[in-house]
């Protein structure tokens, strides 16, 4: 049964991340920080691949099995303002994001096809995969400003702008929608 607000789980992983997060940034210095964003990816799939077989509900909606694509996007932050925007990586990063999208691609294309079990096994694993891909799009939107300028444009603007405001509507008004119309 869907609810109005069944995606407030992803605002409440961000506020437990950002209230630990903050902490640790605060009594860690940048290299430390650098460890702890590794480690936090790695936790985070191996919580999530050891829950998968063991816990009845969505593990995938507690903080600590989301931390790699938060620790992705701290750990860009790190990168960029350690070896600033001319670096080898980042010169790679845009391919590498194609590659890693080509393999998203292709697992939910898997998973879609196949059975219930190898869906939810792919689901948990390709995670990280959508958030090293996506790192490397911001870390190549960061180096690289000027060649993906369409992301400046007005439209894109406008909808950054109101991005927030997107995701909480984003759900209920189709539920509102579908319980407002006679069918």
């Amino acid at each position: 049964v869907p609810t109005m607000l069944h995606h407030f789980w992803s605002l409440a992983v961000e506020e437990q991340f950002v209230i630990i997060w903050s902490l640790l940034v605060f009594f860690s210095s940048n290299k430390r920080m650098v460890y702890v964003c590794v480690l936090s990816f790695v936790l985070s799939i191996a919580l999530r691949v050891l829950a998968a077989g063991h816990l009845n509900g969505p593990v995938e909606w507690l903080m600590p099995a989301r931390l790699d694509a938060l620790a992705m996007g701290a750990w860009v932050a790190l990168f960029v303002r350690r070896s600033g925007k001319d670096n080898r990586l980042s010169n790679w990063s845009m391919l590498i994001c194609l590659v890693l999208g080509a393999i998203v691609c292709a697992t939910q294309l898997i998973a879609i096809h196949g059975s219930r079990t190898l869906s939810h096994a792919l689901n948990v694993l390709v995670i990280p995969v959508y958030a090293l891909a996506f790192g490397m799009l911001i870390l190549h939107v960061v180096t690289h400003p000027t060649q993906l300028s369409f992301l400046r444009g007005k439209v894109v603007t406008y909808m950054v702008r109101r991005s927030y405001a997107l995701y909480l509507f984003h759900h209920p008004l189709p539920i509102l929608l579908m319980r407002a119309i006679p069918f």
